[in-house]
């Protein structure tokens, strides 16, 4: 969260010299700190947070480009072609880091299936963004894989699991899911149809987003939300613009809120206001 709440401060403009310290620190070490140890399994996004920060601050130039390049892919989750496809469907992605202890692979060689050894959805769209920005070609991204995976993570109702283990389904995994198809440049993985239906079926009484029907309208459901329709060429079917604007607005106290009643949070200046921008706010209207 820390890391997170940094990449935030970057994008509003504060402590440049600090902020380029601590991000290169974060992506240098080849341990995490003990405050990060049980954040293990979900490395690459803390990857990816400090990676964007530094292209943000121009600061790229500071990286092991090629090192994280190659560990990147040595956390991906390829098929094996002895492996039944109906059963492996939606094992392949980028799992978070090499916590399983399996062999440092960059080169991506097939293997044996190993227990547990699955990739994650949301980790999958972070280690795209990471080799993206890092100015990777994505050569050896199995495409196919990962968008076959992403057509045995969607439920009926639209949403998303987020690897085939059997977990919470909900927006978050629609947006990875749409972001992994729209950088990969393929929707063919997944029905975007019953996506948009699920997404707007998201959209509260107050015009914000929440994770699942029927719940509480969030900043962070509500950044996915709209997103995930701009992404899939859907962002028409959204009707009630002007609730979604009015919610945005009222979520500024001091700094924004990602709910109401709640107190304000870096990390919802980014939510909320990429939300409004995204819905064609203008900053006199804020």
């Amino acid at each position: 969260r820390t890391l997170h709440r940094c990449f935030v401060a970057l994008r509003v403009g504060d402590g440049r010299r600090h902020g380029v310290q601590f991000c290169v620190a974060a992506q240098a070490s080849r341990t995490l700190p003990a405050a990060y140890q049980a954040q293990e399994a979900n490395r690459l996004t803390l990857l990816y947070f400090a990676v964007s920060a530094l292209d943000l601050l121009g600061a790229l130039d500071k990286l092991e480009r090629d090192a994280i390049v190659e560990w990147v892919y040595a956390n991906q989750v390829v098929p094996d072609p002895t492996a039944d496809p109906d059963c492996s469907a939606g094992l392949y992605g980028f799992r978070g880091s090499g916590f399983l202890g399996l062999p440092y692979d960059p080169e991506c060689t097939p293997h044996a299936p190993v227990c547990n050894d699955r990739g994650h959805i949301a980790m999958t769209y972070t280690a795209l963004l990471v080799l993206t920005i890092l100015g990777d070609d994505l050569s050896r991204v199995n495409k196919r894989a990962v968008i076959r995976s992403l057509s045995a993570l969607q439920h009926v109702d639209g949403s998303f699991s987020p690897d085939s283990g059997g977990s919470e389904n909900d927006i978050r995994f629609v947006y990875c899911a749409a972001a992994i198809s729209f950088i990969l440049d393929d929707f063919s993985g997944f029905d975007t149809d019953r996506a948009a239906q699920f997404i707007l079926k998201c959209q509260s009484y107050d015009g914000g987003f929440a994770q699942n029907p029927w719940q509480e309208s969030h900043g962070g459901s509500t950044y996915c939300g709209l997103a995930a329709l701009h992404l899939m060429g859907k962002r028409h079917l959204l009707t009630r613009t002007d609730d979604l604007i009015h919610w945005c607005i009222e979520r500024q106290v001091s700094g924004f809120q990602g709910r109401i009643n709640k107190d304000p949070d870096t990390c919802y200046s980014f939510w909320i206001g990429g939300t409004a921008r995204s819905s064609c706010l203008t900053a006199s209207t804020m």
